[in-house]
């Protein structure tokens, strides 16, 4: 469908636009990368949660460079500053003239949209949803309690819902959980050193926000795994992470492209993809253990056959969220697993 296909292009579009400010950042042009980023932010907001990093990152190197006085770092903070109001301020004029942003408000921070979307995205949300689910179950079977009323998690629908026997998740809660991933990377970015680069920090502050922000969607993945690339080959001690995290990330988007007709063009493509990530570490003498990210591949493909040719044959039209939970659940513990080991790669190697 043609809308999906823009759609698509214009996130393809955006990541060139948060790929090129890297670039820049890389070649010392500072003032083109915020200008570049701060594009990027505005076509995308999700992006939002790899500014503070990026600021951080940007002001280290430009404004506190070896030869730093007070008077350039003030010089250079201001440069960077109209730098980026110059782009908000084309991009939000209209409404600045208007004085109307509650349509802006509501479509930047979709509170009332909720936590999870139809297809929940697979993150630390979709585990507390299946524990809650679990825990109702167990609580009516054997002890006879009922969860409280509320819209259930599994409706396969938009909007706000509500835990059962675990406690509800907020927007604050999920802002303080998005918060308190950030801020050890941006203490970590803070500090001059040649060991770090832009790419990792931004991927790192992506995936803490993926795994415990609102109302997340699937492909918000990709704002992790596009750095991620763009560092894997250069330190070896995140390319095992980078293999299976896109492994992961392609495979939970299965469900996107949802024709039977796809599924062998889908599972191709995934195959093509760890080929070509394989011979690319090969050729850069790096070592990754295959096996384990071959098996939980194998595990997450077999629930997609599952998904896309048993389910149906077994339930008919029943349960239709049971398998989708299925992909979105054991994809989760993949990146809650990820993310574990990037960050004990990122702050302890």
């Amino acid at each position: 469908d043609e809308s999906t296909d823009i759609h698509f292009q214009f996130n393809g579009l955006i990541f060139f636009f948060l790929v090129t400010s890297i670039t820049a950042v890389e070649k010392k042009q500072y003032i083109f990368a915020t200008i570049l980023f701060t594009v990027a932010v505005n076509l995308k907001h999700t992006f939002l949660c790899m500014a503070p990093t990026f600021a951080v990152f940007v002001i280290r190197e430009y404004c506190f460079d070896n030869n730093w006085n007070i008077r350039s770092v003030i010089t250079r903070a201001t440069s960077l500053g109209f730098s980026s109001l110059f782009i908000f301020v084309i991009a939000f004029g209209p409404w600045m003239r208007s004085h109307n942003w509650s349509p802006v408000i509501e479509r930047l921070f979709p509170f009332g949209r909720g936590l999870c979307h139809a297809y929940w995205a697979p993150n630390f949300w979709a585990i507390y949803n299946v524990l809650d689910i679990v825990a109702a179950f167990i609580a009516k079977k054997w002890f006879g309690i009922e969860g409280s009323n509320g819209h259930s998690m599994t409706r396969g629908l938009v909007g706000v819902s509500s835990h059962s026997m675990l406690p509800t998740v907020t927007p604050s809660i999920s802002a303080l959980l998005v918060l308190l991933t950030l801020i050890p990377i941006l203490f970590r970015v803070a500090r001059k050193s040649s060991k770090d680069s832009l790419s990792e920090s931004l991927a790192a502050s992506a995936l803490g926000y993926f795994l415990f922000g609102w109302h997340i969607h699937e492909k918000h993945i990709l704002m992790c795994t596009v750095p991620l690339s763009l560092v894997a080959l250069q330190k070896p001690q995140f390319a095992g992470v980078c293999l299976m995290l896109h492994m992961i990330a392609a495979i939970s988007m299965f469900p996107l492209l949802f024709h039977t007709k796809e599924f062998l063009v889908k599972v191709s493509l995934t195959a093509i993809q760890l080929f070509l990530y394989r011979l690319a570490f090969q050729n850069n003498n790096i070592q990754i253990r295959y096996v384990r990210i071959l098996v939980f591949t194998s595990v997450l493909l077999a629930l997609e056959v599952y998904r896309e040719f048993i389910h149906s044959f077994v339930f008919g039209d029943r349960f239709e969220f049971l398998a989708l939970m299925f992909t979105s659940v054991a994809c989760a513990v993949g990146n809650v697993f990820l993310f574990g080991v990037f960050w004990k790669n990122l702050f302890w190697s």
